[in-house]
């Protein structure tokens, strides 16, 4: 039995090759992972396991990767993880998408989609997050 994972992935992809692809990866990196297919499937399965990140696509049926991010931002439990949106499309309201905190463009390579998350998940530990988090919202404000 390997050692337990000490952080979750909600990884939301609506592919199921590169869902499954993704999966393997983060979990051979130690991570947890929570596959979901859409935005709406994501939102059912992190109500009882709180990701300590979130990877999504952007373009999926049902929700998109923004319209979920907006749904985690607005809710009082998930608000402040960490969102990264992996697309091959840069959204045209980029630059002001307070919801997501990385875009990651598709193609990329392992090791930075691996990095990224990887430092993700270290400005979470070391607090940098909660105040890139707070200096957002007031901004918004």
């Amino acid at each position: 039995m390997g050692a337990p994972f000490r952080h979750t992935l909600l990884l939301v992809e609506d592919s199921q090759d590169v869902r499954e692809l993704m999966s393997e990866i983060f979990q051979e990196y130690g991570l947890r992972v929570i596959a979901a297919v859409d935005g709406l499937d994501a939102l059912a399965k992190i109500e009882n396991n709180v990701p300590d990140v979130v990877l999504t696509d952007l373009r999926m049926p049902n929700m998109t990767g923004l319209e979920l991010a907006r749904h985690l931002r607005a809710h009082p439990v998930f608000f402040d993880i960490p969102i990264a949106v992996l697309s091959s499309i840069v959204p045209e309201n980029l630059s002001t998408a307070t919801e997501i905190d990385v875009f990651i463009r598709k193609p990329c390579s392992v090791d930075y989609l691996v990095k990224t998350i990887n430092q993700m998940l270290l400005n979470v530990l070391n607090g940098i997050h909660a105040q890139r988090r707070q200096a957002a919202r007031r901004a918004l404000n």
